[in-house]
């Protein structure tokens, strides 16, 4: 090898060597939108996987933080809204379980959960009127919601209100019920209504 060619292959080297060296101190490239999307899908997506075990585990407070960081990574989780909503409600944390739930009904346009939470929370602090609204609300959405339907009858026992909405969630309950007690209950809350009804001028359907 003479020295013009063994000069040329080192210096192609050299090269060869400075180009490596480059490579390997440029930065990374961004993540495009998408791919930054996906990671922060997944990560919410973690946390709501460890925030079960925490639940299972007894540690709500943890539970609570986690459900809250998955939210912010990506706020369209149905069930991340749902479940911090009812761990909030548990805490007696009534103004985060009120947001958690409306964020969770907005999400999910025609599932009537939410809504039926929000109107247990209300009933169980005594705010029937809202309760009903939220149960009303819940079975616009599914009519046949079963649980959403029993506590509407059970307010409007308490708030002596029978009209034929009244009625006609009656007979949309009692054929799905199959619980004993809560079977007897509605029987009962329909011959009563009936009677109100018909009192009242309306029409019991007879």
């Amino acid at each position: 090898m003479n020295v013009r060619t063994r000069t040329l292959l080192l210096s192609a080297a050299i090269s060869f060597a400075a180009a490596l060296g480059a490579c390997a101190s440029d930065p990374p490239q961004p993540a495009s939108p998408a791919q930054a999307l996906e990671e922060q899908r997944a990560r919410a997506h973690a946390h709501i996987l460890k925030a079960e075990e925490y639940v299972a585990r007894g540690q709500i407070e943890d539970a609570i933080s986690l459900y809250k960081q998955a939210v912010l990574l990506d706020s369209r989780r149905f069930d991340a809204w749902y479940n911090l909503g009812a761990l909030c409600n548990q805490q007696r944390r009534f103004p985060e379980a009120v947001e958690a739930w409306r964020y969770a009904a907005d999400l999910e346009p025609a599932d009537p959960r939410a809504y039926t939470a929000l109107g247990l929370q209300y009933q169980d602090l005594g705010f029937l009127s809202d309760a009903a609204a939220c149960y009303g609300r819940a079975l616009e959405r599914d009519p046949n919601y079963l649980p959403a339907l029993k506590k509407s009858i059970e307010v409007d026992q308490l708030t002596d209100s029978y009209s034929d909405v009244t009625l006609a969630r009656l007979r949309r309950a009692i054929p799905q019920e199959t619980d004993a007690k809560w079977g007897e209950y509605l029987q009962r809350m329909l011959l009563k209504t009936q009677e109100r009804v018909s009192r009242a001028g309306g029409s019991t359907g007879h």
